[in-house]
């Protein structure tokens, strides 16, 4: 079993889980937006529609390394599907392997 995958079943319609979600957290429209971190209430941070989600825990500080549920809902018998992974947030991932390949060209070019 792969520990960052996730798979749920909500036994809510994925309009009626998209409502309890968007009830129990703030909303985070983008990355750029994380200022909602410093002055919401809720211990969640992100965003929900009827077809895929994205959220992560709010912390007091910045972490740009803070892992992130991002999923897809739906319909199933029964309720709601909930599938995806948790993981850093894509332009971390884009960020390092900037910056790293930047320092393994620098260090090739100084040795």
């Amino acid at each position: 079993m792969n520990s960052d995958r996730v798979n749920l079943l909500a036994p809510f319609t994925p309009a009626e889980c998209v409502s309890r979600l968007t009830a129990a957290m703030d909303t985070e429209l983008s990355l750029l937006s994380s200022f909602v971190a410093l002055r919401g209430s809720k211990p969640v941070i992100g965003w929900v529609t009827e077809s895929s989600m994205r959220f992560r825990k709010r912390l007091g500080y910045g972490n740009s390394f803070q892992s992130y549920l991002t999923a897809t809902v739906r319909p199933a018998a029964g309720g709601t599907a909930i599938l995806g992974k948790i993981a850093m947030h894509p332009l971390v991932w884009v960020a390092m392997i900037v910056w790293f390949g930047g320092i393994i060209y620098l260090g090739d070019q100084c040795f």
